[in-house]
């Protein structure tokens, strides 16, 4: 397929957003989640991101499995920039189930149709008409807003829908895609008396579309009630109730049994955590979980303690303090872990110390002080560690100066001196470290800058 002609250069820029989820393009035999102790045992598998034939980056899919993960691409389209009269800033965001490929090559071709290795797959509702598509059995994943819903029709092999600005009136048109297994419903909250937004009642649409794998709900006004609806949805294994009624209740999440399979889970909880997070951990086969809010707190972590599945656990901005991490430290499959704008302090970092799998550890504005450090030291795997906003100086740094792996090191807003600064020189394989508002000096930067030349330090000083 040609690529379109000079009058309709475009501009191409593509940034993508992985996560793990468990959803699947076609129709198979289903593959079984390894156990997490098999899961150790796996090389790293990358594949190769390219744009145009240039390449981009790579992507980790170790734990990935053919048809049933996806990745999002942003896009920019130099022709509907045109159209809106935007100059470059109008983004297309879609999402692709990922097949195994070893590389992947993003086009917009001249129907302004997302191509990945030369196969026309997605298209953006908004903008490109569904009759002008030459081969409307290939696309699998479209953006629609309200008025186009009822030309999705035309893509018998539709697997993934990105709705925008929809409410319960539309949703009735979405029961008919037997074939969807990825629904983004997100941001779809009231926007006045005549737009009620995405509601409970819209959720009775919605529960005949058992082939549903992952589903978006975050922004809307559903809540337990809604979840309700959905019990048939068997096969879901990755929900985003992020910002939902359902922070709010005491019982909503009881719902969440209906869902055994879920391996992603995101959401908030601003009242009744205890019972929020009983239920959550029933769901002993979440591989991650993303929860925020400031009402949970040490106590309510002991119903988390049985989530040993668990590769991601992110539980920024809430009340947690070092006595609840002790319930994380039998969670030794981690590779991401996120305590920031929690109480965690540097007693809490000893039930860390055995997490040696970690990768990914944030502990920005936590009460962890230089003293913690030494609790670190055996977490040799860590490539990205955010130490902002605490009270980490000079003191006992050396503790980290053997964490060789580290691509990504933040102490921002630290006390850090010039002396703090040769306990980083050995950590060659930096590529980024931030240093701004600390009590660095130029000279110090210079220093450390020869150290590191591969290394993109950000700083600012007087």
């Amino acid at each position: 397929m040609a690529r379109g002609s000079n009058w309709e250069r475009r501009t191409l820029s593509i940034a993508i957003f992985v996560g793990l989820v468990a959803t699947v393009f076609c129709k198979k035999e289903e593959v079984p989640i390894q156990p997490a102790e098999q899961q150790e045992a796996m090389e790293k598998r990358w594949v190769v991101v390219l744009e145009e034939g240039e390449f981009k980056h790579s992507i980790d899919a170790t734990y990935w499995e053919p048809g049933t993960d996806h990745f999002w691409i942003e896009c920019v389209d130099g022709y509907i920039d045109s159209m809106r009269r935007n100059n470059g800033g109008t983004k297309i965001s879609y999402v692709y189930l990922w097949q195994g490929e070893d590389t992947i090559d993003y086009y917009l071709d001249e129907y302004h149709l997302l191509n990945i290795n030369d196969v026309p797959c997605g298209i953006d509702l908004r903008y490109v008409p569904a009759d002008s598509v030459p081969e409307p059995f290939l696309i699998t994943t479209a953006i629609v807003r309200p008025e186009q819903v009822l030309q999705l029709e035309k893509f018998p092999n539709l697997a993934v829908l990105n709705t925008n600005r929809f409410d319960d009136d539309y949703l009735p048109a979405l029961s008919g895609l037997k074939n969807l297994q990825l629904l983004s419903l997100r941001r779809s909250r009231k926007k006045s008396q005549y737009s009620p937004g995405i509601t409970d009642e819209g959720m009775k649409n919605l529960e005949g579309l058992t082939n549903l794998r992952v589903l978006d709900l975050s922004f809307t006004r559903i809540s337990g009630e809604g979840l309700a609806y959905l019990k048939n949805l068997s096969e879901l294994r990755e929900l985003n109730i992020y910002h939902t009624f359902m922070a709010l209740e005491d019982s909503g999440f009881k719902h969440l049994k209906a869902f055994p399979g879920l391996r992603k889970l995101q959401c908030n909880v601003y009242s009744h955590p205890d019972q929020a997070l009983r239920h959550i951990g029933e769901l002993t086969g979440l591989e991650e979980l993303y929860l925020e809010g400031l009402d949970i707190t040490s106590f309510n972590m002991r119903h988390l303690e049985g989530l040993t599945n668990l590769r991601v656990l992110r539980l920024s901005v809430t009340d947690v303090g070092s006595y609840g991490v002790r319930y994380l430290k039998d969670m030794v499959h981690l590779r991401e872990l996120s305590l920031a704008f929690s109480e965690v302090g540097n007693s809490g970092l000893i039930h860390l110390s055995g997490l040696v799998n970690l990768e990914v550890l944030d502990l920005m504005e936590t009460r962890v002080s230089s003293t913690g450090l030494r609790h670190l030291a055996g977490l040799t795997e860590l490539r990205e560690l955010d130490l902002g906003e605490t009270r980490v100086g000079n003191r006992r740094l050396e503790k980290i100066s053997h964490l060789t792996n580290l691509r990504s090191l933040s102490l921002f807003d630290t006390p850090i001196t010039d002396k703090g600064l040769k306990h980083l020189e050995g950590l060659t394989n930096l590529k980024k470290l931030n240093l701004a508002k600390t009590k660095v000096t130029r000279q110090g930067i210079a220093e450390l800058q020869e150290a590191l030349p591969d290394c993109k330090i950000s700083y600012w000083v007087d």
